[in-house]
């Protein structure tokens, strides 16, 4: 499989759309390979962003380059 990097905003959308499917029944691997990424991906993204919506992602990265700077 070819290596794809996801934006944070493109990360916590398919853990909505992962989350929608798997409340719907669906299983894990089914789930995973609809959205194209790993068990090891899915873990760390829910560690990482596990309630966020996509602006909170989008201050949260604003606010690292802040405190950066």
């Amino acid at each position: 499989m070819r290596r794809k990097r996801h934006t944070p905003g493109q990360a916590v959308r398919k853990l909505r759309e992962g989350g929608k499917r798997l409340n719907a029944g669906e299983g894990l691997g089914s789930v995973l390979r609809y959205l194209e990424i790993t068990e090891s991906t899915w873990s760390c993204w829910r560690s990482a962003y596990g309630g966020m919506k996509a602006a909170d992602v989008k201050e949260l990265k604003e606010l690292r380059v802040e405190n950066t700077g």
